[in-house]
């Protein structure tokens, strides 16, 4: 499932930052392949076993697995 949220810094929805995935993303991503960037944060999350994953800042990755409320 995909799905969006708005946090704020304190208030993680998912609350444990993993990685930076060094991908870069382009300025206007109408156009842009993703699934790199996606494939780079599933395969971290995958890897600490967590159930949910997200990406920030364009280029962070963060999971938990619960989503806060």
């Amino acid at each position: 499932m995909l799905d969006c949220y708005k946090d704020k810094m304190g208030d993680r929805r998912l609350r444990y930052y993993y990685k930076e995935t060094g991908i870069e993303f382009p300025d206007d991503p109408s156009n842009a392949n993703l699934k790199p960037l996606y494939e780079s944060c599933k395969a971290g999350a995958e890897e600490r076993k967590f159930d949910y994953f997200g990406i920030q800042f364009k280029k962070e990755c963060w999971g938990d697995d619960i989503v806060s409320n």
